[in-house]
């Protein structure tokens, strides 16, 4: 996974659907486990970052901002966890909708 230098920004992914009389279903995260803009803050107050967001410039694990920024960078990791189960949903939702096919239930019936 990943490379030697910097190619893909950490850039947002956001979808809404209505849902009747129910409140809407919204999603609007990075597509990395964090934002850039977290890292910067954590960096500037000189707070670790948690493990699990970051990579050195060598792809070890790191709680350094400070690696994000180093001549080589290293880099934020990409989304997963909750993310990427609420990715799954509005997929499963948009899909469900374009194909007519019903979405988020037990064993639908084919289309």
């Amino acid at each position: 996974m990943g490379g030697r230098a910097p190619r893909l920004s950490t850039n947002p992914i956001a979808f809404a659907c209505p849902a009747g009389k129910a409140a809407p279903i919204s999603f609007d995260i990075a597509t990395t486990v964090a934002a850039e803009g977290k890292v910067r803050i954590k960096r500037n107050r000189g707070e670790k970052i948690p493990l699990g967001w970051a990579l050195d410039p060598d792809g070890n694990p790191t709680t350094d901002p400070n690696q994000i920024y180093a001549t080589p960078p290293g880099s934020i990791l990409p989304a997963g966890g909750h993310k990427g189960y609420c990715l799954a949903v509005m997929i499963d939702v948009l899909a469900g909708i374009l194909t007519r096919a019903g979405y988020s239930r037990p064993n639908p019936a084919p289309s």
